[in-house]
């Protein structure tokens, strides 16, 4: 059960699309990159594959800003906060 309500919770939040640019704090507008990433979630629940969208410059360039990772806070690795506990 905590799989499935996991899984919902996040297709709720959708791929963190912001539209086509996106104005960070420090005055810096960034564009969202074409190619959705992909990324790995282990949770006490199971493995969840996230796909997001991705804000920078230019798209071989770093990943400036993930919108979906910013909102739920992800820990950077693929382990959930509770297996580092």
């Amino acid at each position: 059960m905590g799989f499935a309500l996991l899984m919902y919770f996040f297709k709720l939040l959708g791929q963190g699309d912001q539209g086509e640019r996106v104005a960070l704090e420090d005055g810096r507008v960034l564009r969202r990159l074409e190619v959705t990433r992909v990324r790995r979630y282990l949770s006490v629940f199971g493995e969840f594959v996230l796909s997001r969208h991705v804000y920078g410059e230019r798209e071989k360039q770093a990943q400036e800003y993930i919108p979906l990772d910013a909102r739920l806070p992800l820990p950077e690795g693929v382990h959930s906060y509770l297996w580092h506990a």
